[in-house]
């Protein structure tokens, strides 16, 4: 136990770590989708009633979909997560700037 995490903090955690059986995020998809699938079993469409694990779900998708397109990784491995670091990296870029962090004050 790691004691109160932001949800962010928690995603970010989990796309990193990788147990003996596999990757955490694994896991977690699992755990949405078998509590989707108990839900249906309930005569239910299939829509998730823990938003918690919904919610940590959909961050960790979109952290993946990061990782894939390359899109933020300087500022994963600075722990910057979510839309912010999306942003930062966009600000990145068009500076023409490497690998270093844009400092959101600075004026266009």
């Amino acid at each position: 136990f790691l004691g109160p995490q932001s949800q962010d903090t928690l995603a970010e955690r989990i796309v990193g770590c990788k147990g003996p059986s596999g990757e955490n995020r694994e896991y977690l998809f699992m755990l949405r989708d078998a509590l989707r699938d108990l839900h249906r079993g309930e005569g239910g469409r299939g829509v998730m009633e823990d938003r918690h694990v919904e919610d940590l779900a959909e961050r960790v998708e979109r952290l993946v979909d990061m990782e894939r397109e390359g899109v933020g990784k300087g500022d994963r491995d600075r722990k910057v997560v979510g839309e912010e670091a999306v942003e930062r990296e966009i600000k990145r870029v068009r500076s023409g700037a490497s690998d270093e962090r844009v400092d959101d004050t600075e004026k266009s």
